[in-house]
């Protein structure tokens, strides 16, 4: 993969620290917003998960429309 074609998907996928750091939340909290508000991410392997920014704003956006 080239090096711009791996900035754009770094762009696009997530890590766990990554979103637990711009959501403002610790790894328990990020745990209830998968598991109770259905969180979408991807689960390579037990333990580790990504998020892709696109389906992390559409769930917020859903969330804000619910108020």
């Amino acid at each position: 993969m080239e090096n711009n074609q791996t900035m754009e998907l770094a762009k696009d996928v997530w890590s766990e620290q990554a979103m637990m750091e711009l959501l403002g939340v610790n790894r328990k909290q990020l745990d209830n917003l998968r598991r109770e508000k259905d969180l979408p991410c991807v689960h390579l392997n037990r333990r580790i998960r990504v998020y892709f920014a696109d389906e992390v704003m559409k769930f917020l956006e859903a969330i804000r429309d619910r108020r």
